[in-house]
């Protein structure tokens, strides 16, 4: 899969969502992120290389709250045949490991 992260900008610019996902992945049409089944949105690929495609969305306390409440965080791909591949991550601990952040 790759990663995925959370990051905090500087000033009031908020937070940012960002996916890192291995090279072999059909460009279009993006990568969707669910939570606990319901779509949250659809993002198109800021930058690819060879090492793999990157792709950005700004959050809000809305989706971060939706990701404390536990559940599963699902990021969907599709891979160079248009195959849909899943990929789940447990969100059991995240409350307690964002909030740890200083």
């Amino acid at each position: 899969m790759g990663s995925v992260s959370i990051i905090e900008s500087e000033g009031d610019v908020g937070q940012t969502l960002v996916i890192g996902v291995y090279p072999q992945v059909s460009i279009p049409p993006g990568v969707q992120v669910l939570i606990n089944g319901e779509k949250q949105f659809v993002l198109g690929y800021n930058m690819c290389s060879s090492t793999g495609c990157l792709a950005e969305q700004t959050i809000d306390a809305t989706f971060v709250n939706s990701m404390r409440n536990n559940g599963t965080l699902s990021v969907v791909v599709a891979d160079p045949w248009k195959k849909q591949i899943t990929h789940d991550f447990n969100l059991d601990g995240f409350a307690a490991a964002y909030d740890s952040v200083p």
